[in-house]
């Protein structure tokens, strides 16, 4: 088995527990790995048999945009079932919130489904 990588994807979303935190967009990353077979791909050489990761881009995209998520819990819990979801394989993504806390460059959050 393969794994598809895309590292430090940045993406804009409503996040944090205090009164200022929702009233600005702020910058996450993203680490994802998924389980992949690319056989297929590697030997026809064609995009329809390759995982589509600008659409998963947009989708996670979308997702993070659409509410206000107070813990990186919550939303890398929903960034990691919606992307299990759509590829039906296992995959690890690993949110960071940049800045989050003054003495560390991000906190930062891993999920698996297998």
């Amino acid at each position: 088995m393969d794994l598809l990588l895309i590292k430090q994807l940045s993406l804009e979303t409503s996040i944090g527990v205090f009164a200022w935190e929702k009233q600005i967009k702020r910058k996450i990353l993203l680490d994802i790995e998924i389980a992949y077979d690319s056989t297929l791909a590697a030997a026809s050489d064609e995009l329809k048999d390759a995982l589509d990761y600008d659409g998963l881009y947009e989708m996670l995209k979308a997702l993070a945009a659409e509410k206000h998520y107070q813990l990186i819990e919550t939303l890398a819990n929903t960034l990691a079932d919606a992307l299990f979801e759509k590829v039906g394989r296992g995959i690890k993504l690993t949110l960071y919130k940049p800045r989050a806390l003054r003495a560390a460059e991000a906190v930062g959050l891993t999920v698996m489904r297998s």
